[in-house]
């Protein structure tokens, strides 16, 4: 999917799937600031190249250009102020007269005179739905985005740059990569293998390795969740699923999901931890060992902002300054916590999808230049702390937005104290 300005065309728009924009307006645009779309073909129910039985009414279209106006989400508003403007809705057009909502041309005038009295001040925060010019008169040709501007030049210099939206940052080798587009030129070099060396059980059923980067060690395992384990999980958890933490509370990164926590006793027919322990010869099982299993379920739009998962008892190492406002503590920055001066931080994730997701959805890797397909049964495996301790900030990752399909995943964090003789510790600062 190429990526283009969000004024290439009066039909393009940096917008996701318009659906129910009152109850899924957040994780709609947690999509619409990564993942790039013609609003045009979303009117018809073309979602990326799946064609489906959505359309977007007049209504809806109404509602995503009020929104973005009052958001702060200029390119995109000024798209589908334009449809409004010009595109015949068909069968599913409404009436909008009596319904309280300003015009298409009063929408316009707002956001034109909204742009350009903040535009010195969301220019300085990298605001990345703004243009690189005051609007003015600028209506039927309209300047570049700074979101286009700021892509192109840090894919010529493959510096990290920082772009802002409502809700948090990013930076635009994220964007490309939820896209599914290796932003840099080094593509990773991956390599596959059956393996039946880490134990015994395993001598029947290989395992089937992929190694996704070297140095930092990423790994994926294919088919090592199967469909039984997959039924239990999701009838243990259901009953229990709840809403994120509030990401303006400290600590917390910035996601949409629904959550459940799961006891290795509550899913005793799904030994997950007792296969990392022979996968990796992790110390997994026990309380002071690792979390409780966390199963998290993605509807449209969900996603999880940048982060390392790391709980804040111990220090980043190789922190790029340009990014160090983008790296988010799991749930603590407070060095005293209880549970962090019990277990030591997280030492690995090991994280595994349970269905297939037909667009979105990507687990990526800006650092490594990496995205990852969710693939039903399969898992990825890595190291979030070096053998000094430190948190590894090259393990940045994010969850891209769900734009068709859902997405349900587990995950299980192992902790250092109990591993301090599986992964023997170093005071080489890199190590």
């Amino acid at each position: 999917m190429r990526q283009s300005s969000c004024a290439s065309s009066p039909n393009a728009a940096c917008m996701s799937l318009g659906l129910s924009i009152s109850s899924t307006s957040d994780g709609l645009f947690m999509s619409s600031r990564i993942v790039i779309f013609r609003g045009v073909t979303l009117i018809r129910g073309v979602i990326g190249t799946e064609h489906t039985s959505i359309e977007i009414s007049k209504v809806e279209a109404q509602e995503i250009a009020e929104f973005s106006v009052n958001n702060d989400y200029f390119c995109i508003a000024m798209e589908w102020i334009k449809l409004l403007q010009k595109f015949e809705f068909g069968n599913n057009d409404t009436n909008l007269d009596g319904m309280g909502q300003r015009t298409p041309t009063e929408l316009q005038v707002a956001l034109i005179d909204k742009h350009d009295s903040n535009f010195e001040k969301n220019l300085g925060q990298g605001q990345a739905y703004m243009y690189t010019e005051k609007l003015g008169s600028h209506i039927e040709i309209l300047p570049s985005s700074l979101k286009m501007t700021l892509s192109e030049e840090s894919r010529k210099t493959g510096k990290e740059i920082m772009g802002t939206f409502g809700g948090g940052s990013f930076t635009y080798n994220h964007l490309a990569l939820c896209n599914g587009q290796h932003f840099t030129k080094n593509e990773p070099q991956l390599y596959c293998w059956l393996d039946n060396k880490r134990h015994p059980y395993f001598a029947i059923a290989p395992l089937k390795m992929e190694i996704l980067h070297y140095e930092p060690l990423l790994l994926r395992i294919y088919d090592i969740i199967n469909q039984g384990w997959i039924k239990e999980i999701k009838e243990a958890a259901t009953p229990h699923l709840s809403q994120a933490p509030d990401p303006g509370t400290s600590g917390n990164t910035l996601r949409t999901a629904i959550y459940a926590w799961l006891a290795d006793e509550e899913i005793p027919g799904t030994p997950i931890s007792r296969l990392i322990e022979l996968i990796f010869n992790l110390n997994v099982r026990g309380s002071n060992a690792s979390e409780l299993l966390q199963v998290a379920s993605y509807a449209l739009g969900g996603s999880v902002s940048l982060h390392v998962d790391y709980l804040g008892g111990t220090k980043l190492a190789n922190i790029n300054v340009d990014i160090q406002d983008l790296v988010g503590a799991e749930n603590s920055d407070d060095e005293s916590d209880p549970d962090v001066l019990l277990r030591g931080d997280r030492v690995s994730t090991f994280l595994f999808y349970m269905n297939d997701v037909k667009l979105g959805g990507y687990t990526v890797f800006p650092k490594l230049n990496i995205f990852v397909r969710p693939i039903k049964g399969s898992a990825v495996f890595w190291y979030t702390s070096l053998r000094n301790g430190n948190v590894d900030s090259r393990m940045l990752h994010a969850a891209c937005p769900i734009i068709y399909g859902h997405k349900l995943i587990g995950t299980k964090w192992v902790h250092q104290y109990e591993n301090f003789l599986t992964r023997p510790c170093t005071t080489d600062p890199w190590a």
